[in-house]
């Protein structure tokens, strides 16, 4: 897709770090889109004011990053402040989302309630374009939260669910208000001027809803407890489908190793999860510079991670599908076949996941029901149907007549 006429000035708005961080280059190995936290702006990502192995890194490897930059503050002092989550991923995507047409990878990372707005940007993108490679969040729960929160029923349980004690809208009171948000470790003399801004980013998290009436429906609570259920696969829209690391601060007043474990459910089990601690507290990555090596650690992982990535891609069956007259068998040894990729678990699941239709879907998890086993062994032979013959979807009757020709082959020996 052509670069769109308004692209100047929508990055200079966006992503006004782009330019002068200097990662900009000529077919770039990979994208990496930064959201920042509250009170913050986008020059925790693209500084080059403190120590940044982010951006020294990307140069190095040619991978550019964007990092956004929000309404209300620094360059967009003037505008409003943004009304929800939602809205702002939604005109993240729609600035930004051309870049991806060009199939580069790209990566996604957030810090505090920088990572909401990650999680529905990623819904958005992925649609069209798949899951980022990876995503990293930082010092935030997942966006859950407040379904955990409903769950919980000791008063312990609850203080693990939520990082805040209450919406900012219930505090009126500008001693109790810096008194709550003093658990964020922002002082009072970071309030001065600025208290409207952090009040407007306290709204957007306290006010966000998540999509609790679609686990409703499947009589799942939260994200959490889809991993385990037969019919998570409704839920396929509100993962990730990615590995995610995640961060959280060792002294944190408000967020906890706990609530950052929750984000392993969102990887949808395409990807693994790690949780990793860094020395500081919650605003340990813009607390300079005495968190300099708390911050070089956090930066030096995410690219660490990045380029473990990138080092070991997997790519999905390029050859087929075969006319769908005929359906080949596993084990069909009658014709030539390419060399068959060489896929690791994870690179299996993910392509057996964009691969199969709903039904072919529903098919297996009524199989899971009744026998987890079986439901494996079905999954393995749908595998090894996308790794040598090549194909590239499978609706229902694909299914069935592969699982049929396998028992056929064993009934025959």
């Amino acid at each position: 897709m052509p670069q769109p006429p308004n692209w100047n000035a929508t990055c200079k708005t966006w992503f006004p770090g782009f330019e002068s961080a200097g990662t900009k280059c000529d077919n770039p190995a990979a994208r990496v889109i930064c959201f920042s936290g509250m009170g913050t702006t986008e020059q925790m990502w693209s500084t080059t004011e403190f120590v940044n192995p982010l951006q020294d890194w990307a140069k190095k490897q040619k991978v550019e990053v964007y990092a956004v930059q929000l309404p209300g503050r620094a360059n967009r002092a003037g505008e409003e402040y943004a009304k929800t989550i939602q809205e702002i991923a939604q005109q993240v995507a729609d600035a930004i989302s051309w870049t991806f047409e060009d199939g580069t990878p790209y990566f996604v990372a957030g810090h505090g309630f920088g990572s909401w707005v990650l999680y529905e940007f990623v819904k958005i993108v992925k649609t069209a374009h798949g899951p980022p490679s990876k995503a990293f969040v930082t010092s935030f729960p997942p966006p859950d939260a407040m379904i955990h929160l409903k769950n919980e029923r000791s008063e312990r349980d609850q203080e693990d669910a939520l990082p805040w004690s209450k919406p900012s809208k219930f505090i009126k009171d500008e001693d109790e208000f810096a008194k709550e948000i003093e658990r964020w470790d922002v002082s009072k003399e970071m309030l001065v001027g600025q208290e409207a801004l952090y009040r407007a980013d306290m709204k957007l998290f306290d006010s966000y809803v998540f999509h609790e009436e679609e686990t409703k429906e499947v009589g799942i609570r939260t994200l959490g407890q889809a991993t385990e259920a037969a019919d998570c696969w409704k839920l396929a829209d509100r993962m990730m489908d990615c590995p995610i690391q995640a961060f959280f601060a060792t002294r944190d007043k408000s967020v906890s190793k706990k609530m950052m474990m929750r984000w392993k459910a969102y990887t949808n089990d395409l990807g693994e999860f790690t949780a990793t601690g860094i020395d500081g507290g919650h605003l340990f990555a813009v607390d300079q510079p005495d968190y300099k090596v708390s911050r070089m650690t956090w930066m030096k992982n995410m690219a660490k991670g990045m380029e473990k990535v990138l080092s070991e891609p997997w790519e999905p069956p390029q050859h087929g599908p075969y006319p769908n007259s005929k359906v080949p068998g596993v084990f069909d040894e009658d014709r030539e076949k390419p060399e068959p990729p060489k896929w690791n678990p994870t690179q299996a699941k993910q392509i057996m996941r964009s691969c199969m239709g709903a039904d072919a879907t529903q098919r297996i998890d009524r199989i899971r029901k009744v026998n987890p086993e079986r439901a494996t062994w079905a999954e393995g032979l749908i595998i090894e149907e996308l790794r040598i013959n090549g194909r590239r979807s499978l609706d229902d009757t694909a299914v069935v007549i592969i699982l049929n020709a396998e028992r056929e082959r064993l009934a025959a020996k």
